[in-house]
């Protein structure tokens, strides 16, 4: 029964945090009943901060967990998640201090959740350039978190806008191995029109795609066999004493951190 309790909880953590792209938003009598006094979901919304709009266009936040008792609100007052793209540097700073003070562990990365605000406002970035992937990797985990590849790039599709990344390659296909740079990000709308939020979940995909993947630093002028070679026999290699050190104090660090619960889904794209 545990078991089962726990599989739904998960399954509901995945759900709420792919709400951040499609910027879903609920009713509040909706959320208090099927929700937040729910005996399965209670536990897991509690845990999560929220936002209710009380006047038209004026949000405030609440953490469940910090404040027990649900406030008494219309049924149709609009409820969201907290997002940081929408918040100032004192508020993420405020909410991420009271998620610390309460050794709170959230169902997902919220409070210390990444956001990304690229200074272009056309159609593409330029702010994943610089680190060389190992295609493995990136594709082994793009799988993963939906993205396919269409004409030699990478597509995915967040409800109505489509991301996609170029490496530069002449072909790429699943099984692909070696190493390539990230070219550009592309969106098929503007990114100084899209909403925060929506954003800066796109960008973050793509920063998890190369994240994963880099070993290196990308060059134009030493893109030839002999620096590749040189750079598959360094990935290659053991880690030394100080780099095995290092990543077990990392995982240790991390380990500590407010973040979120390990992924059990495999997505698709929408």
């Amino acid at each position: 029964m545990l078991k089962k309790v726990r599989a739904q909880q998960r399954t509901l953590a995945v759900a709420l945090e792919g709400g951040f792209a499609l910027n879903t938003t609920y009713r509040y009598g909706r959320w208090r009943d099927d929700l937040a006094s729910h005996p399965v979901a209670g536990p897991v919304c509690r845990r999560l901060i929220w936002e209710f709009e009380r006047v038209p266009g004026a949000w405030h936040g609440l953490l469940p967990a910090e404040d027990p008792p649900l406030p008494d609100l219309p049924p149709g007052t609009q409820v969201r998640l907290w997002h940081p793209a929408r918040a100032g540097d004192a508020e993420r700073a405020e909410w991420r201090a009271r998620v610390m003070a309460l050794a709170l562990r959230q169902p997902f990365r919220q409070a210390y959740r990444e956001q990304y605000a690229p200074p272009e406002k056309g159609l593409e970035t330029a702010m994943f350039q610089g680190p060389l992937v190992r295609m493995e990797a990136v594709l082994g985990v793009a799988v993963r978190e939906g993205w396919n590849i269409e004409y030699d790039v990478l597509v995915r599709r967040f409800g109505t806008v489509t991301a996609t990344i170029d490496f530069g390659w002449g072909h790429i296909y699943p099984g692909m191995t070696g190493w390539c740079g990230v070219r550009h990000v592309r969106l098929d709308r503007p990114l100084g029109e899209l909403d925060p939020v929506l954003r800066s979940e796109i960008l973050r995909t793509v920063d998890l795609l190369a994240a994963v993947g880099s070993f290196g630093w990308w060059d134009e002028e030493e893109n030839t066999p002999r620096r590749r070679e040189e750079i598959r026999r360094l990935h290659d290699m053991p880690l030394g004493t100080q780099s095995r050190l290092r990543r077990d104090a990392l995982r240790r660090v991390l380990a500590a951190s407010p973040t979120a619960a390990p992924r059990s889904r495999w997505p698709t794209a929408m």
